[in-house]
Protein backbone atom coordinates (compact mmCIF):
# COMPACT_ATOMS: atom_id res chain seq x y z
CA UNK A 1 0.00 0.00 0.00
CA UNK A 2 1.07 3.57 -0.52
CA UNK A 3 1.11 4.51 3.16
CA UNK A 4 3.69 1.76 3.61
CA UNK A 5 5.80 3.26 0.85
CA UNK A 6 5.52 6.65 2.55
CA UNK A 7 6.78 5.15 5.83
CA UNK A 8 9.72 3.49 4.06
CA UNK A 9 10.63 6.68 2.25
CA UNK A 10 10.60 8.63 5.51
CA UNK A 11 13.00 6.09 6.99
CA UNK A 12 15.40 6.34 4.02
CA UNK A 13 15.15 10.10 3.62
CA UNK A 14 17.75 10.45 6.37
CA UNK A 15 20.27 9.84 3.58
CA UNK A 16 18.62 11.70 0.68
CA UNK A 17 16.32 14.66 1.12
CA UNK A 18 14.88 17.38 -1.10
CA UNK A 19 17.71 19.74 -0.27
CA UNK A 20 20.35 17.29 -1.53
CA UNK A 21 18.43 16.54 -4.71
CA UNK A 22 17.88 20.21 -5.56
CA UNK A 23 21.66 20.64 -5.85
CA UNK A 24 21.59 18.56 -9.04
CA UNK A 25 19.49 21.35 -10.64
CA UNK A 26 18.05 18.90 -13.17
CA UNK A 27 15.37 20.37 -15.41
CA UNK A 28 13.51 19.40 -18.55
CA UNK A 29 14.77 21.07 -21.70
CA UNK A 30 12.79 24.12 -22.86
CA UNK A 31 10.67 23.60 -25.96
CA UNK A 32 8.48 25.72 -28.23
CA UNK A 33 5.30 27.15 -26.70
CA UNK A 34 2.30 25.14 -27.92
CA UNK A 35 -1.25 26.34 -28.50
CA UNK A 36 -3.61 26.85 -25.58
CA UNK A 37 -5.38 23.49 -26.08
CA UNK A 38 -3.05 20.46 -26.00
CA UNK A 39 -5.55 17.62 -26.45
CA UNK A 40 -9.26 17.55 -27.22
CA UNK A 41 -11.27 14.32 -27.30
CA UNK A 42 -14.82 13.70 -28.46
CA UNK A 43 -16.73 10.46 -27.79
CA UNK A 44 -13.46 8.58 -27.39
CA UNK A 45 -13.87 4.86 -26.74
CA UNK A 46 -11.83 1.68 -26.58
CA UNK A 47 -12.87 -1.97 -26.46
CA UNK A 48 -10.99 -5.26 -26.23
CA UNK A 49 -13.24 -7.65 -28.11
CA UNK A 50 -16.67 -7.57 -26.44
CA UNK A 51 -15.36 -5.75 -23.36
CA UNK A 52 -15.87 -2.00 -23.57
CA UNK A 53 -13.11 -0.49 -21.43
CA UNK A 54 -14.34 3.11 -21.72
CA UNK A 55 -16.71 4.95 -24.01
CA UNK A 56 -18.16 8.41 -24.76
CA UNK A 57 -15.14 10.11 -23.20
CA UNK A 58 -14.98 13.88 -23.76
CA UNK A 59 -12.28 16.19 -22.44
CA UNK A 60 -9.74 18.83 -23.31
CA UNK A 61 -6.35 19.47 -21.78
CA UNK A 62 -5.04 23.01 -21.63
CA UNK A 63 -1.43 24.16 -21.83
CA UNK A 64 0.39 23.91 -18.49
CA UNK A 65 -2.08 21.57 -16.77
CA UNK A 66 -0.76 18.72 -14.65
CA UNK A 67 -3.28 15.89 -14.62
CA UNK A 68 -3.23 12.50 -12.89
CA UNK A 69 -5.07 9.53 -14.45
CA UNK A 70 -6.50 7.47 -11.58
CA UNK A 71 -9.17 4.85 -11.06
CA UNK A 72 -9.97 1.16 -11.15
CA UNK A 73 -7.61 -1.33 -12.77
CA UNK A 74 -8.55 -2.24 -16.32
CA UNK A 75 -10.55 0.93 -16.96
CA UNK A 76 -8.26 2.41 -19.59
CA UNK A 77 -5.67 4.63 -17.92
CA UNK A 78 -2.73 3.11 -19.79
CA UNK A 79 -4.87 2.75 -22.92
CA UNK A 80 -5.70 6.47 -22.96
CA UNK A 81 -2.03 7.34 -22.39
CA UNK A 82 -1.08 5.16 -25.37
CA UNK A 83 -3.79 6.73 -27.55
CA UNK A 84 -2.63 10.27 -26.76
CA UNK A 85 1.02 9.28 -27.22
CA UNK A 86 0.16 7.93 -30.69
CA UNK A 87 1.00 4.32 -29.81
CA UNK A 88 -2.54 2.89 -29.93
CA UNK A 89 -4.36 3.64 -33.18
CA UNK A 90 -7.42 1.42 -32.75
CA UNK A 91 -10.23 3.30 -30.96
CA UNK A 92 -13.63 4.85 -31.58
CA UNK A 93 -14.48 8.54 -31.51
CA UNK A 94 -11.88 11.20 -32.23
CA UNK A 95 -9.24 13.35 -30.63
CA UNK A 96 -7.09 16.21 -31.88
CA UNK A 97 -3.57 17.30 -31.05
CA UNK A 98 -2.96 20.99 -30.47
CA UNK A 99 -0.62 23.30 -32.39
CA UNK A 100 3.14 22.82 -31.81
CA UNK A 101 2.63 20.04 -29.25
CA UNK A 102 5.85 18.05 -28.74
CA UNK A 103 5.19 14.87 -26.72
CA UNK A 104 7.60 12.93 -24.54
CA UNK A 105 6.21 9.50 -23.59
CA UNK A 106 7.31 7.32 -20.67
CA UNK A 107 5.97 3.79 -21.22
CA UNK A 108 5.27 1.43 -18.33
CA UNK A 109 7.21 -1.45 -19.91
CA UNK A 110 10.57 -0.03 -20.87
CA UNK A 111 11.93 -3.35 -22.17
CA UNK A 112 9.59 -2.85 -25.12
CA UNK A 113 11.10 0.56 -25.87
CA UNK A 114 14.84 0.24 -25.23
CA UNK A 115 17.18 -1.34 -27.79
CA UNK A 116 18.50 -4.51 -26.04
CA UNK A 117 21.82 -4.36 -27.90
CA UNK A 118 22.69 -0.78 -27.00
CA UNK A 119 24.55 0.27 -23.88
CA UNK A 120 23.18 2.73 -21.32
CA UNK A 121 25.51 5.41 -22.68
CA UNK A 122 24.53 4.74 -26.31
CA UNK A 123 20.80 4.98 -25.50
CA UNK A 124 21.32 8.28 -23.70
CA UNK A 125 23.58 9.75 -26.38
CA UNK A 126 21.13 8.77 -29.12
CA UNK A 127 18.38 10.62 -27.25
CA UNK A 128 20.49 13.74 -26.69
CA UNK A 129 20.48 16.87 -28.83
CA UNK A 130 23.63 18.71 -29.82
CA UNK A 131 22.97 21.06 -26.92
CA UNK A 132 22.47 18.37 -24.26
CA UNK A 133 25.10 15.88 -25.42
CA UNK A 134 27.83 17.33 -23.14
CA UNK A 135 25.55 16.72 -20.13
CA UNK A 136 24.83 13.05 -20.83
CA UNK A 137 27.38 11.50 -18.43
CA UNK A 138 26.56 13.95 -15.62
CA UNK A 139 22.86 13.26 -15.98
CA UNK A 140 23.42 9.49 -16.01
CA UNK A 141 25.52 9.90 -12.87
CA UNK A 142 22.69 11.75 -11.14
CA UNK A 143 20.50 8.73 -11.83
CA UNK A 144 23.13 6.40 -10.33
CA UNK A 145 24.74 5.24 -13.61
CA UNK A 146 28.38 5.73 -12.72
CA UNK A 147 31.65 4.21 -13.88
CA UNK A 148 31.25 0.92 -15.72
CA UNK A 149 27.46 1.02 -15.27
CA UNK A 150 27.15 3.18 -18.42
CA UNK A 151 28.63 0.32 -20.48
CA UNK A 152 25.94 -2.21 -19.50
CA UNK A 153 23.65 -3.42 -22.28
CA UNK A 154 20.03 -2.41 -21.71
CA UNK A 155 18.91 -6.07 -21.97
CA UNK A 156 20.61 -6.86 -18.63
CA UNK A 157 19.19 -3.87 -16.74
CA UNK A 158 16.79 -4.30 -13.85
CA UNK A 159 13.34 -2.72 -13.93
CA UNK A 160 14.55 0.21 -11.85
CA UNK A 161 17.60 0.76 -14.04
CA UNK A 162 15.47 0.73 -17.21
CA UNK A 163 13.15 3.33 -15.73
CA UNK A 164 16.04 5.54 -14.63
CA UNK A 165 17.50 5.39 -18.13
CA UNK A 166 14.12 6.25 -19.68
CA UNK A 167 13.80 9.28 -17.41
CA UNK A 168 17.31 10.40 -18.40
CA UNK A 169 16.31 10.21 -22.05
CA UNK A 170 13.24 12.39 -21.47
CA UNK A 171 15.42 15.00 -19.78
CA UNK A 172 17.79 15.15 -22.76
CA UNK A 173 15.24 16.31 -25.36
CA UNK A 174 12.95 19.35 -25.51
CA UNK A 175 9.29 18.48 -24.86
CA UNK A 176 6.37 20.70 -23.96
CA UNK A 177 4.03 17.81 -23.09
CA UNK A 178 4.84 14.71 -21.06
CA UNK A 179 2.76 11.53 -20.82
CA UNK A 180 4.11 9.25 -18.10
CA UNK A 181 2.83 5.80 -17.16
CA UNK A 182 4.03 4.75 -13.68
CA UNK A 183 7.35 6.64 -13.85
CA UNK A 184 8.28 5.83 -10.22
CA UNK A 185 7.96 2.03 -10.47
CA UNK A 186 11.10 0.33 -9.06
CA UNK A 187 12.75 3.74 -8.53
CA UNK A 188 15.19 4.45 -5.72
CA UNK A 189 14.40 7.41 -3.46
CA UNK A 190 16.96 9.75 -5.02
CA UNK A 191 15.75 9.21 -8.58
CA UNK A 192 12.12 9.65 -7.50
CA UNK A 193 12.93 12.96 -5.79
CA UNK A 194 14.93 14.18 -8.80
CA UNK A 195 12.14 13.49 -11.27
CA UNK A 196 9.44 14.96 -9.01
CA UNK A 197 11.39 18.18 -8.56
CA UNK A 198 12.03 18.38 -12.32
CA UNK A 199 8.32 17.87 -13.00
CA UNK A 200 7.34 20.54 -10.46
CA UNK A 201 9.62 22.96 -12.31
CA UNK A 202 8.38 21.79 -15.71
CA UNK A 203 6.42 24.59 -17.39
CA UNK A 204 4.75 22.32 -19.91
CA UNK A 205 1.77 19.96 -19.69
CA UNK A 206 1.86 16.71 -17.74
CA UNK A 207 -0.41 13.65 -17.87
CA UNK A 208 0.74 11.01 -15.39
CA UNK A 209 -0.42 7.60 -14.17
CA UNK A 210 0.86 6.67 -10.73
CA UNK A 211 -0.07 4.62 -7.66
CA UNK A 212 2.32 6.69 -5.54
CA UNK A 213 0.33 9.16 -3.44
CA UNK A 214 3.37 11.04 -2.15
CA UNK A 215 4.78 11.45 -5.65
CA UNK A 216 1.54 13.08 -6.83
CA UNK A 217 1.27 15.39 -3.80
CA UNK A 218 2.14 18.92 -4.84
CA UNK A 219 2.43 17.81 -8.47
CA UNK A 220 -1.09 17.44 -9.93
CA UNK A 221 -4.16 19.58 -9.28
CA UNK A 222 -6.62 17.84 -11.60
CA UNK A 223 -7.64 14.21 -11.89
CA UNK A 224 -9.22 12.21 -14.69
CA UNK A 225 -10.95 9.33 -12.90
CA UNK A 226 -11.62 6.06 -14.73
CA UNK A 227 -14.53 4.25 -13.15
CA UNK A 228 -17.10 1.71 -14.40
CA UNK A 229 -16.35 2.28 -18.08
CA UNK A 230 -16.48 6.07 -17.87
CA UNK A 231 -14.00 8.89 -17.34
CA UNK A 232 -14.87 11.88 -15.18
CA UNK A 233 -12.94 15.02 -14.34
CA UNK A 234 -12.17 15.80 -10.69
CA UNK A 235 -10.94 19.32 -9.88
CA UNK A 236 -8.64 18.92 -6.91
CA UNK A 237 -5.38 17.36 -5.74
CA UNK A 238 -4.65 13.76 -4.78
CA UNK A 239 -5.44 14.22 -1.09
CA UNK A 240 -8.79 15.85 -1.85
CA UNK A 241 -9.62 13.08 -4.30
CA UNK A 242 -8.83 10.27 -1.82
CA UNK A 243 -10.84 12.07 0.88
CA UNK A 244 -13.75 12.24 -1.57
CA UNK A 245 -13.43 8.52 -2.29
CA UNK A 246 -12.82 7.79 1.42
CA UNK A 247 -9.67 5.82 0.63
CA UNK A 248 -6.23 5.83 2.23
CA UNK A 249 -4.27 4.95 -0.91
CA UNK A 250 -4.52 5.05 -4.70
CA UNK A 251 -4.11 1.26 -4.74
CA UNK A 252 -7.36 0.89 -2.76
CA UNK A 253 -9.14 2.79 -5.54
CA UNK A 254 -7.42 0.70 -8.22
CA UNK A 255 -8.48 -2.70 -6.89
CA UNK A 256 -12.18 -1.82 -6.59
CA UNK A 257 -14.25 -4.05 -8.86
CA UNK A 258 -15.61 -2.26 -11.91
CA UNK A 259 -19.19 -2.60 -13.10
CA UNK A 260 -18.82 -3.06 -16.84
CA UNK A 261 -21.42 -3.70 -19.47
CA UNK A 262 -20.78 -5.88 -22.49
CA UNK A 263 -20.01 -4.01 -25.67
CA UNK A 264 -23.06 -3.94 -27.97
CA UNK A 265 -22.32 -5.74 -31.24
CA UNK A 266 -23.76 -2.84 -33.24
CA UNK A 267 -20.63 -0.84 -32.37
CA UNK A 268 -18.30 -3.35 -33.95
CA UNK A 269 -16.83 -2.10 -37.20
CA UNK A 270 -16.46 -5.63 -38.58
CA UNK A 271 -18.13 -7.88 -41.14
CA UNK A 272 -21.88 -8.53 -40.59
CA UNK A 273 -22.57 -11.08 -37.85
CA UNK A 274 -24.20 -13.49 -40.31
CA UNK A 275 -20.83 -14.18 -41.96
CA UNK A 276 -18.30 -16.64 -40.52
CA UNK A 277 -20.42 -17.87 -37.60
CA UNK A 278 -17.90 -20.55 -36.67
CA UNK A 279 -15.13 -17.97 -36.32
CA UNK A 280 -17.29 -15.75 -34.13
CA UNK A 281 -18.08 -18.73 -31.88
CA UNK A 282 -14.37 -19.55 -31.56
CA UNK A 283 -13.50 -15.97 -30.65
CA UNK A 284 -16.19 -16.01 -27.98
CA UNK A 285 -14.70 -19.16 -26.39
CA UNK A 286 -11.20 -17.73 -26.57
CA UNK A 287 -12.35 -14.54 -24.89
CA UNK A 288 -14.04 -16.56 -22.15
CA UNK A 289 -10.74 -18.35 -21.50
CA UNK A 290 -8.89 -15.04 -21.38
CA UNK A 291 -11.53 -13.63 -19.03
CA UNK A 292 -10.85 -16.54 -16.66
CA UNK A 293 -7.13 -15.81 -16.80
CA UNK A 294 -7.90 -12.16 -16.16
CA UNK A 295 -9.94 -13.06 -13.09
CA UNK A 296 -7.12 -15.23 -11.70
CA UNK A 297 -4.60 -12.41 -12.24
CA UNK A 298 -6.88 -9.99 -10.39
CA UNK A 299 -7.20 -12.46 -7.51
CA UNK A 300 -3.40 -12.68 -7.30
CA UNK A 301 -3.19 -8.88 -7.24
CA UNK A 302 -5.66 -8.82 -4.33
CA UNK A 303 -3.57 -11.43 -2.46
CA UNK A 304 -0.42 -9.33 -2.83
CA UNK A 305 -2.31 -6.27 -1.63
CA UNK A 306 -3.44 -8.16 1.46
CA UNK A 307 0.11 -9.28 2.24
CA UNK A 308 1.43 -5.74 1.83
CA UNK A 309 -1.34 -4.53 4.16
CA UNK A 310 -0.10 -7.04 6.75
CA UNK A 311 3.39 -5.60 6.53
CA UNK A 312 1.96 -2.12 6.88
CA UNK A 313 0.32 -3.16 10.15
CA UNK A 314 3.69 -4.35 11.45
CA UNK A 315 5.53 -1.22 10.28
CA UNK A 316 2.97 1.07 11.90
CA UNK A 317 4.16 -0.26 15.28
CA UNK A 318 7.88 -0.70 14.71
CA UNK A 319 10.57 0.14 12.15
CA UNK A 320 11.03 -2.58 9.50
CA UNK A 321 13.94 -5.01 9.77
CA UNK A 322 16.22 -5.66 6.79
CA UNK A 323 14.42 -8.95 6.21
CA UNK A 324 11.01 -7.25 6.22
CA UNK A 325 12.24 -4.57 3.81
CA UNK A 326 13.60 -7.28 1.54
CA UNK A 327 10.26 -9.09 1.64
CA UNK A 328 8.39 -5.86 0.88
CA UNK A 329 10.59 -5.09 -2.14
CA UNK A 330 10.11 -8.65 -3.40
CA UNK A 331 6.33 -8.33 -3.04
CA UNK A 332 6.41 -5.07 -4.95
CA UNK A 333 8.40 -6.63 -7.81
CA UNK A 334 6.12 -9.67 -7.98
CA UNK A 335 3.05 -7.43 -7.94
CA UNK A 336 4.49 -5.46 -10.87
CA UNK A 337 4.99 -8.73 -12.77
CA UNK A 338 1.38 -9.77 -12.15
CA UNK A 339 0.20 -6.33 -13.27
CA UNK A 340 2.24 -6.78 -16.46
CA UNK A 341 0.70 -10.23 -17.00
CA UNK A 342 -2.75 -8.69 -16.47
CA UNK A 343 -2.03 -6.02 -19.09
CA UNK A 344 -0.86 -8.65 -21.60
CA UNK A 345 -4.11 -10.57 -21.12
CA UNK A 346 -6.06 -7.38 -21.74
CA UNK A 347 -4.05 -6.85 -24.92
CA UNK A 348 -4.83 -10.37 -26.12
CA UNK A 349 -8.53 -9.69 -25.67
CA UNK A 350 -8.26 -7.11 -28.46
Amino acid sequence: SQSLIKKLEKIERIEIDNEDVSKFNIRFQPSVTPGKVIFEAENLGKAYGDKQVFDHVNFFVQRGEKIALLGQNGQGKTTLAKILAGVTKDYTGSWTLGHNVNIGYFAQNQEEVLDPNKTVLQEAEDAATEETRPRVRDLLGSFLFQGDAVSKKTKVLSGGERNRLALCKLLLRPFNTLIMDEPTNHLDIQSKEIIKLALQNFEGTLIVISHDREFLQGLCDKIFEFRDGQMKEFLGNIDEYLDYRQKESIREVSIEKAKLSEKPEIKEKTEPVKTEPAKNTFISKEQKNLQNKLKKAEEKIADYEAEIAGLEEIFSKTNPTDEELKKYNQLKEELAEIMKEWEEIMGNLE
